[in-house]
């Protein structure tokens, strides 16, 4: 028996068009850009299908742009009998992860990115956990918001990028090595 996992694209996953062909053929699609057009304010419809890349690149274009693709992607799956045995996601691409899990709603997933953008990362990141802190896995959503604290904390600090990267390739080598094969286990998958 064959398991199968869906795996969300973190910010930088973006181009020009992305997602117009596969709304204009499956109608439950369509209907998570419709949701995502009144969640986040924005024309994403526009911006994804008919719009050059370069307004794609500001984070509060990109990442509202990038969740609802992705979660148009997985109302045509399963609209088609494709289901997930796991979901797994990286950067942004974890918020597409929960509300496709249904761990959390597309209206939280948009509501963590603005409120981020306005509280802080650290700050976002504390009330995100303590939101969540019941999803049944403790360690690995404290391991994730310890990390994310680290982050935070080295931009706040330092005002300086390269901290920042390091920080960052930390959290995604924690989240490649670590996390992602720790769901496959525990969805009896194996190792990605």
């Amino acid at each position: 028996m064959s398991k199968i996992a869906f795996m969300f694209p973190g910010q930088g996953s973006f181009e020009a068009g992305m997602g117009r062909d596969i709304a204009l053929a499956v109608p439950e699609a369509m209907a998570i850009y419709d949701e995502g057009n009144e969640v986040s304010g924005m024309d994403l419809k526009e911006l994804c299908f008919n719009r050059p890349v370069e307004d794609l690149v500001d984070t509060q274009v990109q990442q509202p742009a990038l969740v609802t693709t992705c979660l148009a992607m997985d109302a045509a799956l399963r609209a088609r009998g494709i289901t997930p045995d796991v979901v797994v996601g990286h950067s942004v691409g974890e918020f597409a992860a929960l509300a496709a899990a249904e761990a959390m709603t597309i209206e939280e997933a948009f509501f963590r990115g603005w409120l981020q953008k306005r509280i802080g990362v650290i700050a976002s990141t504390a009330l995100f956990a303590l939101a969540h802190s019941g999803l049944g896995q403790p360690f690995l959503l404290i391991g994730v918001s310890v990390i994310s604290l680290v982050i935070g904390f080295t931009f706040y600090r330092t005002r300086n990028l390269i901290p920042g990267i390091i920080a960052h390739g930390i959290f995604d080598a924690v989240q490649l090595f670590v996390i992602i094969p720790v769901v496959f286990k525990m969805s009896g998958m194996g190792a990605p």
